[in-house]
């Protein structure tokens, strides 16, 4: 019976705990006597199981049956009540059972026997693995979570899933690596990086930051994820300016001393420059505003050290505004006898006493006190060629009083207080004296040609059109004997003519040519050149207030002094020859007027400089006229008529729009400016009949006939000799 409970108990333990791991203990037969008090062991034992079991013991002398009872089997068995045990590491395997006497406390002594447990170290199951004996009679080992392999040796840490966000796990060695989705990190890609794929472009760098990423961007670039060029790279402000990107431009915050839009400027008067007490203004010309007496660009020069006055002149300080510009005027010589000029360098001109026959020597230059401070221009001529002016003595003449009167008596004449007069029966000035005769009577002149006297006896004729030589006999048609050269209109003008040539010809025949003067052009500031072939010379057409030969003067008003003592500076012309105001450091304004530019004051707006209608606009340097057509201009001034006047010969110029115009040409003239000679078309001739010989000659708005001595009249109808008397002779229509 004992025996077939201890196979039914073997059973029941392969039925509950099929998969126990063996231990490292074997519990051997246990047969003691205990006493009737109390059964203690001295090494208590515990079987761990994952089951409950109830032992069950029997009494040799009573025959009862007595139990022991199992507690706390949850997996493995934790200790076993009534029974001795030695404590045996976990888990394990129990292969089989034998009933063995076991002392028990019970009221009496009695031996009692147990069922032998008998465990084996022999369970390959590792890591809490069960073994379990298939149909077949093969073992095999059933893991817990996280373990697997034969023998639950491999430990599966990828089994919980540990990688966050969709990240793929991959075992390695002692654990494992969690391969992240794009947008994720970490060890178990519990963390979102802003950083992949790299937001920043045109190669920049992302970090992670706390509120996300930062994009650190190459040189160049600028923005939030470096898509904006930077317009710092390269920084373009000097001196040590630093850069600041304003919509895409650069801003350049300038070291104290520096200004300009690349700090490119260093402000002249940071350390002031000017010496004795000048005063500095941001003028790169001119920097420096000189006290009395000091000259140079920074005041460093006295203007009498060393001393200018030459020939032992004494110099001395002339007062003068602060910053007047004009350093000649500074200072003053004070000249030794015979020495003139503003350093006493011209010598006096009566110093060697021209005059002769005892002329009085005049100094042009007067040296009175009150017009000492008075300019006085420089000379350098010889010494015959200075300035001086003699007072002749009666009877003496001359730029040195070098001629006697009277030796410029006619012989007809006589010296009388120092005055020629013609002898009686002579006539004249005394310088010539003739008998009074009429030597135009009878007029010696042909062809109703006019007589006129000379001084000299002789007499001179001047002849109608068509006649000439000394009587006026000659048939003289100038543009028929001398006809204009390459196409020139010929203009008689009496005797003579005049050709009008077409380029490149040159009167007065128009066979000629020269280099034209225009080529390249001499005129400066756009102004236009016009070539005078006949004078072999050039004309400017100036702009605006441009002047001079070649338009290099600029007649734009100049600084006056004002009464309020505000500082002016000169007007200067633009590139068409208007007036403006040049910016001026550290001015915020400066306002053109007839005086010049007036420093300070007003915006340039306040006073209304636009014309026409302009709109004045205020602008960093200064001002700006929205001109409406057609007027153009600093000031809206100009129109193409009012300031280029490009129409020649008195045609009528008509603006159209800006900077363009229509000229209507008078008769005669043609072309876009009217300065081309109209060529007739017209001939005049075709219809005209001149009579007796006489000869039609086209003129530019009709014709003239040149008649034959004998005939006049328009058409040379009018016979002139036809009331002569029948015994006289007709010669040349006389």
């Amino acid at each position: 019976m004992a025996r077939f409970r201890a196979q039914h108990l073997a059973l029941l333990c392969l039925i509950f705990l099929p998969s126990l791991s063996y231990g490292n203990l074997v519990v051997e037969k246990v047969s003691r006597k205990h006493n009737t008090d109390k059964v203690r062991s001295n090494t208590p034992r515990r079987i761990n199981s994952s089951r409950s079991l109830n032992l069950q013991r029997k009494s040799k002398e009573t025959g009862e049956t007595v139990k022991g009872t199992r507690k706390n089997f949850s997996p493995f068995i934790s200790s076993y009540e009534g029974s001795h045990f030695s404590e045996a590491p976990l888990p394990i395997h129990i292969e089989h059972l034998k009933d063995y006497p076991v002392p028990v406390a019970v009221k009496k002594e009695t031996s009692e026997h147990i069922l032998h447990v008998h465990i084996h170290d022999k369970n390959p199951c590792k890591n809490g693995g069960l073994l379990s004996k298939d149909v077949a009679g093969s073992y095999r080992c059933i893991c817990p979570p996280p373990f697997a392999g034969a023998t639950c040796e491999i430990q599966q840490y990828c089994f919980s899933g540990p990688c966050k966000n969709g990240g793929k796990c991959l075992e390695i060695n002692n654990g494992y690596k969690c391969t992240c989705l794009t947008g994720f990190t970490g060890d178990d890609c519990e963390e979102k990086t802003y950083c992949s794929p790299n937001p920043c472009e045109h190669g920049g760098t992302c970090v992670e930051t706390l509120q996300g990423y930062k994009c650190v961007c190459q040189d160049g670039y600028q923005g939030e994820d470096c898509k904006g060029t930077d317009a710092c790279w390269p920084n373009p402000c000097q001196h040590g300016g630093s850069c600041e990107s304003i919509n895409g431009s650069p801003r350049c915050l300038c070291q104290p001393q520096y200004h300009g839009t690349y700090c490119h400027e260093r402000y002249i008067c940071y350390v002031n420059p000017c010496h004795n007490r000048g005063r500095c203004v941001e003028n790169p010309l001119a920097p420096c505003l000189c006290q009395n007496g000091y000259v140079g660009k920074y005041c460093a020069d006295h203007v009498c050290r060393p001393n200018p006055c030459l020939h032992r002149g004494t110099c001395r300080v002339v007062d003068h505004p602060l910053g007047s510009r004009n350093n000649r005027w500074k200072y003053h010589c004070t000249c030794p006898e015979w020495y003139r000029g503003h350093i006493c360098h011209i010598p006096h001109p009566c110093i060697r006493q021209p005059c002769l026959n005892g002329g009085t020597c005049v100094d042009p230059f007067n040296s009175k006190e009150e017009n000492e401070d008075q300019p006085v221009y420089d000379v350098a001529l010889p010494w015959s060629h200075l300035h001086f002016h003699c007072h002749c003595p009666p009877g003496f003449i001359g730029s040195r009083c070098e001629t006697d009167v009277c030796s410029l008596c006619h012989h007809f004449a006589e010296c009388i207080d120092h005055h020629c007069v013609c002898k009686r029966g002579y006539i004249g000035d005394g310088n010539y004296c003739k008998k009074p005769t009429n030597r135009c009577h009878p007029n010696p002149c042909l062809n109703q040609g006019t007589c006129s006297e000379r001084q000299d006896g002789s007499y001179d004729c001047e002849c109608v059109p068509g006649y000439c030589g000394l009587h006026c006999k000659d048939i003289c048609e100038p543009c028929l004997l001398r006809p204009c050269l390459n196409g020139g209109e010929c203009i008689p003008k009496g005797e003579k003519r005049i050709c009008i040539c077409k380029p490149p010809y040159l009167p007065p025949d128009c066979n000629g040519t020269v280099v034209n003067r225009c080529i390249p052009n001499p005129c400066k500031n756009g102004a236009k050149c016009r070539f005078l072939p006949e004078k072999d010379d050039y004309i400017c057409d100036c702009l605006g207030k441009f002047s001079g030969k070649d338009c290099t003067n600029c007649d734009c008003p100049k600084a006056k002094p004002r009464p309020d003592g505000k500082e002016v500076i000169d007007a200067e012309c633009d590139d068409v020859g208007e007036c403006f105001c040049p910016p001026v450091a550290d001015v915020d304004k400066v306002t053109f007027t007839e005086g010049g530019c007036v420093l300070g004051g007003q915006t340039f707006c306040f006073s209304a400089p636009c014309r026409n209608g302009g709109t004045c606009v205020d602008t960093l340097a200064g001002f700006r006229c929205d001109c409406v057509s057609p007027f153009y201009g600093t000031f809206c001034e100009c129109t193409s008529c009012l300031c280029v006047k490009p129409c020649k010969n008195g045609a009528t110029c008509v603006d159209i729009a800006t900077r363009q115009y229509k000229c209507t040409c008078p008769p005669g003239y043609t072309g876009p400016d009217c300065s081309a000679p109209v060529t007739p078309t017209e001939k005049h001739c075709r219809n005209v009949n001149c009579q007796h010989g006489g000869t039609c000659v086209e003129r530019l708005n009709g014709y003239d006939c040149i008649c034959t001595p004998q005939y006049t009249g328009p058409h040379c109808g009018v016979d002139k000799c036809a009331n002569c008397h029948e015994d006289a002779e007709c010669v040349y229509g006389r």
